[in-house]
């Protein structure tokens, strides 16, 4: 199966079947909530370096393939590991490694899917817009909670999400290897096209078409919405166990209601742009995301628990889709890889930030921790409102299947 969508569905099946477990875990591996908050801050620290690194070595000739497969190899290996180890430290321990081998999976299949898309388009192919490709994770997110759910049913333990993780990064590495190559075949041009300096460094020449004015404010407000979200990420499972009362095994299954929801939005994120423009779209997201942790800091009911994940899709289309075309909008064939990265690497500083700083946070009050989250949103609207030019709608938002990619709105979004 050479299809990347089927790459999307298992990469994200081993996301699902970790993440929404993971805090509650080393709760029960003896973590205070402050070492919960600083092994999500690990979490970003990787987000900061490996992926650019990885990426920087994709947009240098070597097989991003071949990457996909090693990083996916390491992520079984590690999820395998850190359902045997015992005690804080070799946890931790073991989750760097998680963190390290798992994190440039992401950026690596998304360089992949924009890369394969210009070859297309060079062989006057149709093209498969990225939204459409990447509600295939969003279905593998949920897949392996419904397993999951079962298993803890019959009374397994925790130990069993990092299992099934690793069995799915197993099957992640195998479908790497059947991927068609996505480089370009006459390298010299995709050389000419970004410059002798930056074809040297692809990061440099992304990292500097991450400065233009228009793309480091649409950053800068991602990089808060971003924050808000890995404090929701690292702290809603303690949230939901501890505070409200919900059993391990319904910690899947509230993460399946808001990812259903998230099909949706994913699905019809081209339908979004076209009808609300870029910059209200993100305005809208960052509204909803703050209206969701405002309710959670007030309130510790259940039904408010569960009804806030309704505004999951949005946040997500605001932070997973836009920005990944946005950016590959302005990306050169030399540093398509690179600029994913270089976003990565820029948003994820933030995220250490707010890792860091929510434990502590928490153990103080986890009510206070997601009003903090909510002003965090609040923030990045008032950015967004400030620079109406500040992000620009994406050639890939308007292209079907069956169409040739139309040009870019960029004045759209005022």
């Amino acid at each position: 199966m050479r299809d990347l969508r089927v790459q999307y569905f298992l990469t994200f099946a081993v996301i699902g079947a970790v993440l929404p477990y993971v805090s509650v875990f080393f709760r029960q591996a003896g973590l205070t909530e402050a070492q919960v908050g600083y092994a999500w801050a690990m979490w970003s620290a990787a987000v900061v370096c490996s992926p650019v690194f990885v990426t920087l070595a994709a947009d240098r000739r070597h097989d991003p393939r071949r990457l996909l497969v090693l990083a996916s190899v390491l992520t079984c290996a590690s999820l395998l590991a850190l359902g045997l180890v015992r005690g804080v430290a070799p946890v931790l321990a073991v989750w760097a490694v998680y963190c390290l081998s798992s994190l440039p999976v992401l950026t690596l299949q998304d360089g992949i899917h924009f890369s394969e898309q210009r070859r297309r388009a060079e062989r006057g192919e149709s093209q498969r817009p990225y939204h459409l490709v990447r509600v295939w994770g969003t279905v593998g997110f949920i897949i392996p909670s419904i397993l999951l759910f079962v298993l803890l049913e019959w009374g397994m333990s925790l130990r069993a999400c990092l299992w099934t993780g690793a069995a799915c990064a197993a099957l992640s590495a195998f479908q790497a290897t059947r991927l068609a190559d996505p480089r370009p075949r006459d390298a010299p041009a995709a050389d000419a096209e970004a410059g002798a300096a930056d074809s040297k460094l692809p990061t440099l020449a992304a990292a500097r078409t991450l400065l233009q004015p228009h793309l480091l404010a649409f950053t800068a407000a991602i990089v808060l919405v971003q924050m808000a979200g890995s404090v929701h990420a690292a702290f809603y499972p303690i949230y939901l166990t501890e505070k409200v009362g919900v059993g391990e095994k319904w910690l899947g299954q509230a993460s399946n209601l808001a990812v259903f929801i998230e099909i949706f939005f994913v699905y019809g994120c081209g339908a979004l742009v076209r009808v609300l423009g870029v910059r209200k779209l993100l305005l809208l997201a960052t509204i909803a995301t703050a209206t969701r942790f405002a309710l959670l800091a007030a309130s510790e009911h259940v039904a408010v628990a569960f009804a806030t994940q309704a505004f999951h899709g949005i946040f997500l289309v605001a932070v997973g889709v836009l920005p990944q075309m946005i950016l590959d909008e302005n990306a050169g064939d030399r540093f398509r890889h690179s600029m994913q990265g270089v976003f990565v690497m820029v948003t994820g500083s933030g995220r250490v930030v707010a890792s860091a700083v929510s434990g502590p946070i928490a153990a103080w009050s986890i009510s206070g921790l997601y009003g903090c989250a909510a002003a965090l949103c609040v923030a990045a609207g008032l950015i967004l409102f400030a620079y109406p030019d500040s992000a620009r709608a994406s050639k890939e938002a308007d292209v079907e299947d069956r169409e040739p990619a139309m040009p870019s709105a960029s004045t759209e979004a005022t």
